[in-house]
């Protein structure tokens, strides 16, 4: 999935915090940063509020995301825990008149706006009662306020419904399971809570370089598939590595039902007649049934520099995108990559016919007969042979559960799916209005 504004239409965007510095070992940190990077990334103009008191020099650990603007503009005061307290005290009064003047003045042309915290917890109220007072002059802005757990108290100014315009403002929690407890301690409808997950993206946890980004932007298969693997192998050693045969265990996964992604990393693609061999390695993988560049992709052909070989960080990298390394080699004294795909956490499919393997995995992997220059082995029936291998490697990933779970994280928490699925029907709305 490519990046694009919401419905081909960017929306205006406000993060509103009052952070004053952005501590890595606070979790709504990285929330807010990558929550920020997504929309970015997806082309609408995001702007992050902070506090007029956040230090740039002292408080800012991090890289701004790419096309996001930092506006320390929320206006700062000693806070007051108003958990057990109403009404506000004066002075949170004029915080909370600071805040409406704020927000009447920063956030005209906004479409959308987003806060944290700000109607959950005690220390923030005054914030949000600037909210409620701002909310009757600003009715162009839809306001989203994220909250990270269910409030233990009712408090009148937790009350969704009394944040106007009514229907403009809607709490947002981050799991389904507890929607019906958020509704109650906010005392609205269903129409008036959301539930969208938190970004947890591989590119973010592991922070991939730009280059890896790159190629998961350009094989977006590679975060969103069921199957995926990433081959590292010298151009001139595709056919000893079994590429060909790699490439039909693949389009037989994909006859099952499971969508697939092969990343061939191959190495030194720099002479005429090892370009011609990847090029029929393509024809053989359309003539599978596998859609070349997507289901099935040479880096080499991604960036001319990478013909000579990707570096060797966004092979491992990539490893960490990958859930299977199915290796049919004909001959080799060890395999680096074998232990590389094993601490990568893939399901390991390793050729019986070369006894070294079961050394090196320790006996950990899926074996199968292909024939090596130690034991001849002829397959009388590749396609039903492979279609087996297939339906053997489905069953062991769908029933072990560490791979199960990986998996489901790394396609359900990524920014392109939380996006399209979670966010862009939010924002889709909001358009509308």
């Amino acid at each position: 999935m490519e990046a694009g504004g919401a419905g081909g239409a960017e929306v205006k965007i406000a993060i509103l915090t009052n952070f004053k510095r952005m501590n890595p070992g606070y979790s709504l940190t990285g929330i807010v940063l990558d929550q920020a990077r997504m929309l970015a990334a997806y082309d609408h103009e995001v702007h992050l509020f902070v506090s007029e008191k956040f230090d740039l020099v002292e408080a800012w650990p991090f890289d701004l995301p790419a096309g996001v603007t930092l506006r320390r503009e929320v206006p700062a005061a000693p806070l007051i825990d108003y958990k057990h307290m109403e009404p506000l005290k004066p002075e949170g009064q004029v915080l909370a008149d600071r805040t409406q003047a704020f927000l009447e003045g920063a956030l005209s042309g906004f479409d959308a706006a987003f806060t944290h915290d700000w109607i959950y917890t005690g220390w923030n109220v005054p914030y949000g009662q600037g909210v409620k007072q701002a909310g009757p002059h600003l009715p162009e802005v839809r306001w989203f306020h994220w909250i990270h757990s269910v409030p233990a108290n009712d408090r009148h100014w937790r009350r969704i419904r009394e944040y106007k315009p009514i229907g403009n403002h809607k709490v947002v929690y981050p799991n389904k399971t507890d929607l019906p407890r958020v509704i109650n301690k906010y005392r609205g409808g269903p129409e008036d809570v959301l539930a969208i997950h938190h970004v947890k993206d591989l590119r973010t946890f592991h922070d991939f370089s730009p280059e890896t980004c790159e190629v998961i932007a350009r094989v977006p298969g590679l975060l969103q598939a069921e199957v995926v693997q990433i081959l590292p192998a010298g151009a001139d050693r595709l056919h000893a590595k079994r590429a060909r045969e790699v490439i039909q265990i693949f389009a037989a996964l994909k006859s099952q039902g499971a969508s697939v992604c092969l990343l061939i990393a191959a190495q030194h693609a720099t002479t005429p007649e090892r370009k011609t061999a990847i090029a029929g390695l393509e024809v053989w993988a359309v003539e599978q049934g596998l859609i070349v560049g997507q289901e099935v992709t040479f880096t080499c052909r991604l960036r001319p520099e990478w013909e000579i070989g990707i570096p060797k960080r966004m092979v491992r990298e990539l490893f960490a995108c990958s859930n299977l390394f199915i290796f049919p080699t004909k001959e080799e004294t060890f395999g680096l990559v074998v232990p590389e795909a094993a601490l990568a956490g893939c399901l390991l499919v390793l050729n019986e016919s070369l006894p070294m393997q079961r050394e090196v995995a320790g006996g950990r992997a899926l074996f199968y007969h292909f024939g090596s220059h130690r034991q001849k082995y002829v397959i009388a029936a590749p396609e039903e042979y492979f279609a087996g291998i297939a339906r053997d490697i489905l069953d062991r990933m769908r029933r072990d559960l560490s791979i199960s779970a990986r998996d489901y994280a790394r396609r359900r928490y990524n920014w392109d799916w939380l996006y399209h699925n979670e966010y862009l029907p939010m924002l889709e709305e909001t358009r509308g209005n």
